[in-house]
C-alpha cells in the first residue's frame, strides 16, 4: 500500500460529521474513498457510512489480486455504484418506508491505484485531485446545478440506475492523490490547497495545514481529506 493519511473534522457550524472515508489495500491495489451525506436530507452520516461499507465489501469480493485491465476495473466500479446505490436506497426505506422520493443520499468518490495508473469513479460534489510538483489537477467534475442554488444533480440514494463518471490517469512517483469532501474545496481555492500542501513534507502536516486554513475561513461544513503519496514501497 502506498503511504497515506486521513483527516476528518466536523468544522465550526455542523453538529454532526456526516462524512465517511476508507483506505484499503486489496491485493495489489490501493483504494481511496470519500463520501459526504447530502445536506438537507436526514441521516447523512448513515448514508455516507452505508456507501463506504457497501463499496468496501463489494471491492473485497470483486477486485482480484491478479492484474486486470483498466477496462475491467472500470466495469467493476460501474457495478459497484449500482450495488451501493441499492444498499443506500434500502437503508433509507428502513428509516422511512412511506417516502416517495430520496430518503437519504450521499456523494461517493473512489480512486483505485495500481502501479502508475489510477481509475477514479465519481458521483456528487466530492472531488479527486492530482498534485504533480506545484500543479494541481482536478480529476472529477462536480454534479451540481448551474443556478445559484448549486444543488446536487446526481447522488447515491436515488432509486434509479446510476452511471458514475469514470476517469483514468497515469501518475508519476512523487505525485500526491487527494480526495476531499466539499468542506475543503468549497472554502479553499485550488491554489490555496497547493500552498498548504507545500508547507510540509509529511502527509499529516499537510492535512493539518489544510484544516487549519479551512478553520481560518469559518469551516462552514464537515471536511474530510484523504491524501496519498505515490512512491515505491
Amino acid at each position: 500500500m502506498i503511504p497515506y493519511d486521513v483527516i476528518s473534522d466536523v468544522g465550526l457550524v455542523r453538529e454532526n460529521n456526516e462524512d465517511s472515508y476508507a483506505v484499503k489495500k486489496i491485493g495489489d491495489y490501493t483504494v481511496l474513498m470519500v463520501a459526504d451525506g447530502v445536506g438537507g436530507l436526514p441521516y447523512g452520516e448513515v448514508a455516507s457510512r452505508t456507501a463506504i461499507e457497501a463499496a468496501s465489501d463489494f471491492l473485497e469480493k470483486n477486485l482480484l489480486a491478479e492484474e486486470i485491465s483498466n477496462d475491467e476495473i472500470a466495469e467493476v466500479l460501474k457495478l459497484l455504484y449500482n450495488k451501493v446505490n441499492a444498499d443506500v436506497v434500502k437503508q433509507g426505506l428502513k428509516l422511512n418506508s412511506s417516502a416517495n422520493g430520496i430518503v437519504i443520499g450521499t456523494t461517493l468518490t473512489i480512486c483505485v491505484v495500481y502501479k502508475q495508473q489510477i481509475t477514479v469513479a465519481h458521483i456528487g460534489d466530492s472531488r479527486a485531485y492530482l498534485i504533480h510538483g506545484s500543479s494541481i489537477i482536478k480529476l472529477t467534475e462536480d454534479h451540481v446545478s448551474d443556478d445559484d442554488n448549486h444543488f446536487l444533480t446526481k447522488v447515491i440514494g436515488d432509486n434509479s440506475f446510476l452511471s458514475p463518471d469514470i476517469y483514468r490517469y497515469s501518475i508519476m512517483y512523487g505525485d500526491l492523490i487527494l480526495l476531499s469532501t466539499d468542506g475543503l474545496h468549497s472554502v479553499l481555492s485550488d491554489n490555496e490547497i497547493v500552498v498548504c500542501l507545500k508547507k510540509h513534507k509529511d502527509l499529516k502536516g499537510c492535512l493539518t495545514n489544510l484544516v487549519e486554513a479551512v478553520y481560518k475561513k469559518g469551516a462552514p461544513d464537515n471536511v474530510t481529506i484523504v491524501l496519498a503519496h505515490d512512491k515505491p514501497e
